[in-house]
């Protein structure tokens, strides 16, 4: 990074997260450097990349989502149209019911996000459905690997990408030689959060998520979720989740097993596993991302905590922060890295 010239960002991590910073700032002409290192196992690369509106246990939308939906659309297919890219996939999602009881749970609940409540059996040439389903706009997925990519290729066009050693380390040092060539500088690295002495203090953490490969005879233009999703692909579908707190790394019988079940549940057709993939996603225990400056060094900033939820909130995330580090509008309290400062001051008397 030495001798390299200055400009106004530098982002630390291309995931999804430094993936959708990158645009927002260079869509508002700043001028970025990217510096990132391969990591194969990094959510981003990992993951389905579904989005969905409904939260079905409570009822109700997810967080926020009247704002982050129309917003997601909009980013995405904008990203397309830069990168020439195909990478979001808007479809509708059908959710079975598990039960009568859960059924008539919905018989009341108004909401544009759901395109059809059905009371009987809608797909029982695919899953075991007897109660029937919702059936819900506004769902789809993005493929996040393929999102990454393509946004690396469109920042080295533009001369503005850097791989970095798999080796370096974040310390006084690093830094110091960031800021030589940029005014602020944003980390966005996912779970390595845990091993940069400016952010691990911050309650983020580690969880695995295992997910299989099937081929299964399915219809491609829909989603299907209930316990497990099965996310089309251009070679088969892609089907998850585990949610492992353990921090062991790989692979696990368990995960594997635990997947083909949900499967069977739910699923009237048999499938064959072809493959398994897993990666850390970083969560933070309220739900919420965390973006903003570091409670003392002033132009250093996070961008991290997407969670499970990551590709609804990182488009909006990064435009609310790229817009507040630009001082043209305000950074959401809720994902507001100052409602964790206490905890940096908490970590400094423990040191």
């Amino acid at each position: 990074m030495p001798g390299m010239a200055k400009v106004d960002y530098l982002i630390v991590g291309q995931g999804l997260a430094g993936s959708c910073l990158a645009l927002s700032l260079l869509e508002r002409g700043k001028r970025i450097l990217v510096a990132d290192i391969s990591d194969d196992h990094s959510a981003s690369r990992v993951a389905a990349g579904m989005f969905n509106p409904i939260t079905s246990k409570v009822r109700a939308t997810t967080w926020n989502a009247e704002v982050l939906f129309p917003f997601l659309h909009t980013f995405y297919q904008n990203a397309e149209t830069i990168t020439k890219r195909r990478f979001y996939h808007p479809l509708p999602m059908y959710r079975p019911f598990p039960s009568d009881e859960d059924q008539k749970g919905w018989n009341d609940v108004t909401t544009v996000y759901l395109k059809e409540l059905h009371l009987r059996s809608r797909y029982p040439q695919f899953v075991r459905d007897p109660f029937g389903g919702l059936e819900l706009n506004h769902a789809g997925y993005v493929d996040t690997k393929t999102f990454v990519e393509v946004v690396k290729d469109h920042l080295h066009s533009l001369n503005c990408w850097l791989e970095m050693s798999g080796t370096f380390l974040v310390n006084e040092d690093f830094l110091d030689r960031c800021q030589e060539i940029a005014a602020r500088v944003i980390f966005c690295e996912g779970v390595r959060v845990s091993e940069n002495p400016f952010f691990k203090w911050l309650p983020i953490n580690r969880l695995k998520g295992e997910v299989l490969d099937v081929q299964v005879d399915l219809p491609k233009d829909i989603i299907f979720n209930r316990s497990v999703y099965l996310v089309p692909g251009a070679n088969g579908f892609r089907a998850g989740s585990t949610y492992d707190r353990s921090g062991e790394e790989g692979i696990s019988t368990r995960g594997i097993l635990d997947i083909e079940q949900r499967l069977r549940t739910l699923l009237s057709v048999d499938f064959t596993t072809t493959g398994s993939d897993w990666g850390f996603r970083p969560v933070v225990r309220d739900r919420r991302p965390i973006l903003g400056e570091h409670p003392e060094r002033k132009g250093v900033f996070i961008f991290n905590g997407l969670g499970t939820k990551g590709v609804s909130l990182a488009p909006w995330s990064a435009k609310c922060l790229s817009g507040w580090m630009e001082g043209i509008e305000s950074l959401p309290d809720e994902l507001n890295i100052s409602r964790f400062y206490p905890l940096y001051f908490k970590y400094l008397q423990d040191s």
